[in-house]
């Protein structure tokens, strides 16, 4: 039976997670083309590894502890619940610290022998110590707002910090020709102004008290989950890393723009995926919630397509029109790395099923290792002939592999009757029509743009036909249009 009210909460937290990044996401869109006029390519190739860097960074600095501030949350409750969070807030500011300590004795050896370059000071430091402070204040509150379906909370710090990352960087970069600095300056900014209101919320909940035992028990459940993280990160950095080897800090600076504009996909399937973790979490102990996960998955995958699809038919449009020709090149990526990043919303949900509804994540860091070995082994045989088509082909292998190998391995530990047909339907519809837009010759604008609408309308008419929508969703369609009708007609 549809359950209307599951429905619409699940709506209401979507729409707000989803909103937030594509707020924050039409705003980079916006200032990219400005970035661009300022920054060569080369500049881009040292900001693409540098954020990166961070990237892995920011595992390090908590080593899957954000799992546990997440999932943990319902475990405990009143001044337990504060005692775990004052515990792992202590774990993370010492981590932290460590970390930077490290990272300035052996930092700028390592990474000229990693990288190739040596853009350590000051890109590298830059960038660590934003890293370092986003661990230490931004974790613990994101994911209590995430936890207790706070979601405005959530993406108010969100984008908040992604907003003052593009005005310092606009100021820095356009007003005081800072570059590459500005550009890293301003994810410093981003960090330290959003994280003076995390560590308020966390001073007014700190207690005197630390707990070993909450800190044990939260570390088992984390590390296992560290070789997974760091595994999604080798995904997305190993293609960089070879790009510089093997061909030139251009070739990254024009991947970067093309695989960051790509990324607001996979900011949006992820928010998407924040909305529904909470109800993946209630289906380990709530039977009701269990036999929902059908339906969810396949409304998060619905979602998931449609804005895959549009930023698959559209982003290559704005490339073409509002970025310098330097860079076009960038237009080739959007297609595979549309389908890579739908692919993780596939792999979202048997790992939700995992970490969430089963809490059973051992066998987990396998796969996502086995993924990653897969990504670099393609990177190295495909950069050579095919350059940064090569790199964006090799990502999406990799997060087709971890999708198919997760779902199997969740599939056999609790099987849930996933809604394969519909399921199919949506894959089938988004890959006709990817290679659809493929085919596409280059048109004039206002064209270009037309045939682009009609393919993205094509998508709902194509999966109706298909017979994706059931009985109660029709009835439902039909009462929401008859209600439209009689509002205004």
């Amino acid at each position: 039976m549809l359950d209307v009210d599951h429905l619409k909460n699940l709506f209401r937290l979507t729409s707000i997670y989803s909103g937030g990044k594509i707020g924050v996401a039409v705003i980079g869109f916006a200032l990219y083309p400005v970035y661009t006029q300022y920054l060569t390519p080369a500049n881009f190739g040292i900001i693409g590894l540098a954020l990166l860097v961070g990237n892995g960074a920011r595992h390090l600095f908590t080593i899957g502890l954000n799992a546990a501030a997440f999932n943990f949350y319902h475990r405990y409750e009143g001044m337990e619940r504060e005692e775990f969070y004052t515990t792992l807030f202590a774990f993370i500011v010492l981590l932290s610290v460590g970390w930077l300590v490290l990272f300035e004795l052996f930092g700028p050896w390592f990474f000229e022998r990693l990288l190739g370059v040596a853009i350590y000071d000051p890109y590298l430091r830059i960038i660590l110590l934003a890293t370092a402070i986003t661990a230490v204040l931004h974790v613990i509150p994101k994911h209590r707002f995430k936890a207790a379906e706070e979601a405005e909370w959530f993406v108010l710090m969100d984008s908040g910090k992604n907003l003052s990352n593009h005005l310092v960087r606009l100021i820095l970069i356009v007003g005081f020709s800072f570059g590459v600095t500005g550009y890293l300056l301003g994810s410093l900014a981003g960090a330290v102004i959003v994280g003076a209101g995390g560590l308020t919320f966390i001073l007014r909940r700190v207690i005197p008290r630390f707990s070993m035992e909450k800190l044990r028990e939260a570390l088992v459940y984390s590390v296992p989950l560290f070789p997974h993280f760091y595994s999604h990160f080798i995904i997305s950095m190993a293609d960089r890393v070879l790009l510089t080897r093997l061909g030139s800090l251009g070739a990254v600076g024009v991947y970067t723009i093309g695989y960051t504009l790509a990324q607001a996909l996979q900011m949006v399937v992820t928010s998407a995926n924040s909305a529904i973790m909470p109800e993946f979490a209630r289906a380990g102990d709530n039977r009701d919630a269990f036999e929902r996960l059908p339906v969810t998955a396949t409304y998060y995958l619905l979602f998931s397509a449609t804005a895959a699809l549009g930023m698959i038919l559209f982003l290559p449009a704005v490339i073409r029109a509002f970025f310098p020709m330097d860079y076009h090149a960038a237009i080739d990526l959007i297609p595979w790395l549309g389908l890579a990043f739908f692919s993780v919303a596939l792999y979202y949900v048997p790992m939700n099923v995992l970490s969430q509804t089963q809490r059973n994540t051992r066998i987990v860091p396998l796969l996502t290792i086995t993924a990653a070995g897969v990504n670099i082994g393609l990177n190295l045989l495909l950069i050579p002939p095919f350059g940064i088509t090569g790199a964006a082909l090799s990502t999406l292998a990799a997060y087709l592999v971890l999708a198919i190998a997760v779902f199997v391995y969740s599939q056999r530990l609790n099987r849930v009757p996933y809604e394969l047909r519909r399921t199919g339907i949506l894959v089938g519809v988004l890959l006709a029509l990817t290679v659809g837009e493929m085919a596409l010759p280059v048109l004039s604008l206002g064209l270009n743009v037309a045939v682009r609408v009609i393919i993205f309308t094509a998508f709902f008419v194509l999966i109706t036909f298909a017979g994706f929508w059931n009985n109660e969703e029709w009835a439902a369609i039909r009462g929401a249009a008859t209600r439209v009708r009689s509002r205004f007609g």
